[in-house]
Parts: structure tokens; sequence; C-alpha cells
């Protein structure tokens, strides 16, 4: 994953906090499954992708405490 610097913009520097652009690589099924929900939603790749990370950091997500990995993943 790679994080952008961000820029000093005025805004950055009065305190507001800007969006941060970020790549990402996925395997082939994930980022086919993203595609297709996103045709079916009628929303962007990028808005359906920060949606579901933003969820996912959600206090009220049971997998925000507590991780959601499956055994395998724990294990390794």
């Amino acid at each position: 994953m790679v994080l952008s610097k961000p820029s000093q913009t005025s805004s950055v520097r009065l305190g507001f906090r800007s969006s941060q652009r970020i790549t990402i690589t996925l395997p082939y099924a994930i980022a086919h499954g993203l595609m297709q929900r996103s045709i079916h939603e009628g929303r962007s790749l990028s808005n359906l992708a920060a949606f579901l990370l933003e969820a996912s950091l959600q206090p009220t997500n049971p997998c925000f405490s507590t991780g959601c990995l499956g055994a395998s993943a724990k294990s390794q």
C-alpha cells in the first residue's frame, strides 16, 4: 500500500484534514467483485472501496476491536 504525502495546502496548514489517495493491489476475484457491486449500486469503484474501508473501521463493526481474520490467517 502506498500513501501519498499530504500537500502543504492552506487547508492542511489551517488544521483541516483532506482526503488521502492510496494505491492497493487486489486479487482478481476481489477486484472483479468490487467492480460488479459498484455497477449494481450505481457508484464508482473508488467510492465503494472508500465506503467499505470506512465502514470496517467503525467502532460498531464487530471486526473493529476483534478483527475478522479467519483461523487460518491468524495462525500464519
